[in-house]
């Protein structure tokens, strides 16, 4: 019973519905529609977006991992070009939450130290993004004040696609191409699907552009991009399309290429990355995860390429495709993961001014990342371990305990397999309790207290309290309370009931009891529990007098 109350959802909200069409824009390139500003928008509310936007995926301690061996590889093969009185500077554009930065700024630090070569580097980390109230989110987290103090961390409003420099809100310093002195590391994380991009077709190697009608139902509600639709037509292109040689030239690379081809093409992670090799001096590491492409024939043949919406915003697929031969076109080199069948394509896109040979980089991409590849892998196990229902207590344990290892640890990973670790932590031994106990510490110190995490906190102190560890079972669901709020999780205050009728502290109890009961008024067992406690307190009462 009280495991259902730990995973009770709020309902959805409602569908607004149509009545008639009204049309907003016409004969509109994909980039320049009022889609991209609604989405724009969305974002500045700051942290609370990420409610309804995926970002687990590129936010989790397993991807950070690995990309701080890439970093880490990288550094040792350009060791002997490095400025080392200088700061290497690595750029997470549109860092969101903020837990990846969190998770890859320790990760870094930790690996940092494994190698002689690299102990004297300076790490500067500099979360950006272009909303003020979401870097005002992470000042605020206690995770990150560490780094920040030790002049690690740093923060910047930033818009990629519009500036060439960054003002470090706490070093209160400014970086541009005179000042970055090495290879600028510049972080993409679901970061390209949500820039501007054009639409072409190509008809018997002809290239044709795609334009769009903007339309929504006509309705009195604010304008909200879930309710737009895009009417797409196509037209020939006469002469050069774009003032980018580079770009018409990939155009004119695709019409050879394909007889009928659907081409998506990311204009605006085009000026981004000439923006990035502006201020890097053309000294630039850009390393990317996100859904998204780098087989060119995932383009072949006539189709409409679609956006995902995620409440306020969307998503379109990346074309890592353009973006490599963007490189190449400019003397760089790109790496990259080549299953198309994964949820996530990770890409190495480098260009300097030193070119060195990347033996180090290119074989741990290769070996590792690529063929390994735990960032989409670990995810398709975690729904595996979810669906399978045959495994005896001590099999859910051993399965899910390689699963969170695997994770580094992931709290993200581990809210997957919480409930089902709850339910066998009575039916296992002493040895089974201590390895538990132990990962469970380890969870903690991964854990990053974003209001739009996923709460893993209900399931460490459900465990905690099953195990009898009840007084740190009840500050793990206080500090969940205090991070989602009461409303949040019945199960949560649920449990803080119990842990202080364990304590005899039953007054509290009493409280949190009558919380649980006006939260949830259909668990009715509550009833019962709030009658034994006040005959507790009878009883206690007649002691103490």
């Amino acid at each position: 019973m009280i495991l259902n109350l730990l995973k009770r959802n709020k309902p959805a909200s409602p569908v607004l519905t149509a009545v008639e069409t009204e049309v907003l824009e016409t004969d509109k390139k994909l980039s320049e529609c009022l889609i991209w500003q609604l989405m724009e928008d969305y974002y500045q509310q700051g942290v609370d977006a990420w409610q309804s936007v995926p970002f687990h995926a590129t936010s989790n301690a397993y991807i950070a991992k690995s990309y701080a061996e890439l970093v880490i590889h990288f550094l040792l093969d350009y060791e002997p070009h490095l400025d080392k009185t200088e700061p290497i500077y690595i750029l997470e554009m549109a860092a969101g939450t903020g837990s990846f930065s969190f998770h890859l700024v320790r990760e870094l630090l930790k690996q940092q130290q494994k190698f002689s070569a690299l102990t004297a580097l300076q790490i500067r980390y500099v979360m950006a993004d272009f909303s003020q109230a979401t870097i005002d989110s992470w000042k605020a987290q206690p995770g990150l004040m560490n780094y920040m103090d030790a002049g690690v961390l740093d923060f910047a409003l930033f818009y990629p696609e519009d500036e060439t420099q960054l003002f470090l809100q706490h070093s209160q310093h400014t970086i541009s191409a005179g000042t970055v002195k090495n290879p600028l590391i510049a972080l993409a994380n679901y970061f390209f699907d949500s820039l501007r991009q054009d639409l072409f077709q190509i008809d018997n190697h002809a290239l044709q552009e795609t334009r769009v009608n903007v339309e929504r139902p006509k309705q009195e509600a604010p304008l909200a991009v879930s309710q737009v639709s895009l009417i797409r037509h196509h037209h020939d292109i006469q002469g050069e399309y774009y003032p980018d040689k580079h770009m018409n030239a990939l155009l004119q690379e695709y019409s050879e290429y394909f007889e009928e081809g659907s081409i998506i093409f990311p204009v605006s992670s085009f000026q981004v990355i000439r923006n990035l090799e502006v201020l890097s001096g053309n000294n630039l590491v850009l390393i990317s995860s996100d859904k998204g492409f780098t087989d060119i024939n995932f383009m072949q043949g006539k189709w409409d390429h679609g956006y995902a919406l995620h409440g306020g915003a969307f998503s379109y697929m990346v074309n890592y495709h353009a973006i490599r031969r963007y490189f190449e076109h400019h003397g760089g080199i790109t790496f990259g993961t080549q299953d198309q069948d994964y949820a996530l394509t990770t890409t190495v896109n480098i260009r300097l001014k030193n070119p060195v040979e990347l033996n180090q980089l290119s074989y741990y991409f290769d070996q590792y990342f690529d063929t390994t590849n735990l960032i989409n892998n670990l995810s398709n196990q975690v729904e595996s371990l979810r669906r399978a229902h045959d495994l005896d207590a001590p099999g859910v344990i051993r399965a899910s305990l390689s699963l969170v290892r695997l994770s580094n640890y992931d709290p993200g990973i581990f809210w997957c397999v919480g409930e089902r670790l709850c339910r066998s932590v009575g039916q296992i031994n002493t040895s089974q309790k201590l390895v538990l106990l132990d990962m469970l510490e380890k969870v903690l110190a991964q854990y990053y207290a974003s209001p739009v995490a996923y709460n893993a906190l209900a399931w460490i102190g459900a465990i905690y309290y099953e195990l009898d560890h009840v007084e740190k079972a009840q500050n793990i669901f206080l500090e969940s309370i205090r991070i989602y709020g009461e409303n949040a999780n019945t199960g949560v205050v649920y449990y803080i009931a119990l842990s202080y009728e364990c304590q005899e502290q039953f007054d509290t109890a009493l409280y949190y009891l009558e919380v649980t009961q006006k939260l949830d008024p259909a668990a009715k067992f509550v009833q019962k529990d709030i009658a034994r406690v006040k005959d507790k307190k009878k009883t206690d009462q007649k002691k103490a007098a």
